[in-house]
C-alpha cells in the first residue's frame, strides 16, 4: 500500500502473538472487522479464531453492501480476514480456556500459553440451533432452510413460508416474515 511503511511480516506476527495490545476473541465478522479497524489504528490485535464461525452457513447473502449478485459466507469471511491480515492483524486457531483481569490488564490462557493483552473484544458470535429435522443441515447450506429471518426474509419475498419456532420468539418471528409474504405458516 502506499504511504504506509510496513515491517517484516515476521516482526508483526511475533509481536501481535507475544505482546498484543488487543486480543480479539472470535474471528466471524464483527471480530474481523474490529481486526482492520484496530490494525488500521496501528494497534497490535492478535485474533483468536475459534473456527466455523456462523457466517459459514451462509450460502448467498444478498444484503452484503458492494456485492448486488450475492457473496457466500465463506468468502465473506476470507476477504475480511485477507483485509484484517493487510493491516497487520495476527489471527490464530484457538480456543481461550481461561480469561482473567490482573489490574494492569487481561491474561488468556490459549491453547495452554498465557497471553497478555491491554483489553479484550468479545466477539464470539452466537450459536444457531436447528431444528430436529433429518438433514437440515444439509438444507440450509442449500438455503432451503433459512435460520436468520432477518439475513434471509427478502429471499421469501412473495413465497410460502413455514416457520419452525416455540414460544414468543417463533410468534415473533412469523409476523416480522409477513413484511415479505402473506402465506407465512
Amino acid at each position: 500500500m502506499r504511504g504506509r511503511a510496513v515491517r517484516p511480516v515476521a516482526h508483526r506476527l511475533a509481536h501481535a502473538v507475544n505482546d498484543p495490545e488487543v486480543l480479539i476473541i472470535g474471528a466471524g465478522p464483527a471480530g474481523l472487522t474490529a481486526a482492520t479497524y484496530l490494525g488500521r489504528f496501528r494497534r497490535r490485535t492478535l485474533v483468536v479464531d475459534g473456527g466455523a464461525p456462523r457466517a459459514c452457513w451462509i450460502p448467498l447473502s444478498h444484503n452484503m453492501p458492494g456485492f448486488p449478485a450475492g457473496i457466500t459466507g465463506a468468502d465473506i469471511l476470507t476477504r475480511m480476514r485477507e483485509q484484517a491480515e493487510e493491516y497487520g492483524a495476527v489471527i490464530a486457531p484457538g480456543r481461550v480456556e481461561t480469561l482473567a483481569h490482573d489490574g494492569e490488564g487481561f491474561v488468556a490462557q490459549i491453547e495452554g500459553r498465557a497471553i497478555r493483552a491491554r483489553a479484550v473484544l468479545l466477539a464470539t458470535g452466537v450459536v444457531d440451533h436447528h431444528p430436529d429435522l433429518p438433514g437440515v443441515e444439509q438444507a440450509v447450506q442449500k438455503a432451503l432452510v433459512r435460520i436468520c429471518p432477518i439475513c434471509d426474509g427478502y429471499e421469501a419475498t412473495d413465497k410460502a413460508v413455514a416457520v419452525i419456532g416455540h414460544s414468543d420468539k417463533g410468534a415473533r418471528e412469523a409476523a416480522f416474515m409477513r413484511t415479505y409474504s402473506d402465506r407465512v405458516t
